[in-house]
């Protein structure tokens, strides 16, 4: 007797490879037991989620998650390797995210544009997290643990970054200065959209940043080649760059409002 064909189950969209050109908005179809594997993990995020808020990441032991969530302790280190892992369950997928748009705007020309154009469409998908992320800076940032652990992800980003400076011809050592200094900008517009509960878009928050970027871009690159710039003449000219962009409104331009 021939054993029926297991049903597939479209889901929306996935996380692509690294290369950047186009798997990130791919449909894909899965199984029945995938997709309930699926909604076990999210089911777990989320009672984990409500635990950390309610009493705090230190004080949140694994067996307790495990119980309310409904599964057996080997399932639940099947989805999470650790509880930090859990805490921060969309650090993968944000990762890949942000390589996969460092890809899609690369810009050999003029590289830091690239990347803000990358940054920029990045964003979106924090706003579309909004609620979710904003929860996890809430338990985060009352865990040294925690704390310890999204400065880990953070220099991970920030590496992705300096290797897509690298990719497009700038010396390791200049790449890995730029990324500390954009990452730097992508902190304090991160820190400032959780401070007010993420009631504006991110984009809007972090135009200064990509205004920035787009300055520097103009006076640190000739055609793609990095300049080694005089420290005092270089910072007097980009202050001079983003305060005429402010007054007159680039900012505008760069968040696609015109």
């Amino acid at each position: 007797m021939k054993r029926k064909a297991r049903r597939s189950i479209p889901v929306a969209r996935e996380v692509g490879g690294a290369s950047g050109t186009g798997p990130l908005d791919r449909p894909r179809r899965i199984t029945r037991a995938t997709r309930r594997r699926l909604e076990a993990r999210e089911r777990v995020i989320a009672v984990a989620r409500d635990l950390f808020l309610e009493r705090g990441f230190d004080e949140t032991p694994v067996r307790e998650i495990v119980a309310r969530s409904g599964i057996s302790m080997r399932t639940f280190f099947r989805y999470f390797p650790s509880k930090e892992d859990l805490a921060f369950p969309r650090a993968d997928e944000g990762t890949q995210r942000l390589q996969n748009l460092l890809g899609q705007h690369r810009n050999p020309e003029r590289p830091l544009v690239g990347i803000r154009d990358a940054l920029a469409e990045f964003s979106r998908w924090y706003d579309e997290m909004r609620e979710e992320f904003l929860k996890e800076w809430r338990y985060e940032s009352r865990s040294t643990v925690l704390i310890a652990r999204g400065a880990e992800i953070e220099a991970r980003n920030q590496g992705v970054i300096a290797d897509a400076l690298i990719d497009v011809g700038v010396a390791a050592p200049h790449a890995r200065y730029l990324a500390s200094v954009i990452f730097g900008g992508i902190r304090a517009n991160l820190e400032a959209w959780f401070e007010e509960e993420c009631r504006r878009d991110l984009l809007e928050v972090s135009g200064n940043t990509l205004l920035l970027l787009e300055a520097m871009d103009l006076l640190w690159f000739d055609q793609g080649r990095f300049r080694v710039p005089d420290s005092l003449e270089a910072s007097l000219a980009v202050a001079s760059s983003v305060w005429k962009g402010f007054v007159s409104r680039v900012g505008e331009r760069v968040l696609g409002r015109t």
